[in-house]
């Protein structure tokens, strides 16, 4: 299997959105496929960042500066990285392991401490963190 790229993730994304239901068997083998000992989290940051100029990588790098960002802890910066992706909440739940309304609930959170932060990307964070995907 050739390296999972960007179009493996959203093919992954569109299977998710054809249904309520997410088959969890299909979403497990895709992320099983993952070459070696890839983590589909870093498989996506690194292919999101790829196509959307490192966006992922400056928040990550606000997040470690303190006066900028309050700190993300590493779920939160896994809602970040679908939500900026295009995931829907109900998929960043499965994803993560949480409720949907855990997720939502972590989504609003992040998306106030972004605002009132002092980051100077604060804007274009917000954008990505506010997109929506429509694969149907």
């Amino acid at each position: 299997m050739k390296e999972p790229s960007l179009p493996l993730i959203l093919y992954l994304l569109y299977i998710l959105s054809l249904s309520d239901k997410v088959d969890a068997q299909f979403v497990a083998e895709v992320i099983e496929n993952l070459p070696g000992n890839m983590n589909f989290f870093s498989v996506l940051e690194r292919d999101f960042d790829r196509y959307y100029g490192g966006v992922f990588s400056k928040l990550v790098y606000d997040n470690s500066v303190w006066l900028f960002l309050p700190r993300f802890d590493s779920l939160d910066l896994q809602i970040i990285l679908l939500s900026f992706s295009g995931f829907s909440g109900r998929q960043t739940a499965y994803l993560t392991g949480i409720s949907p309304q855990a997720a939502r609930t972590r989504k609003s959170r992040i998306r106030r401490r972004i605002l009132d932060s002092h980051s100077p990307r604060k804007l274009l964070y917000l954008q990505f963190l506010e997109r929506k995907k429509n694969y149907r």
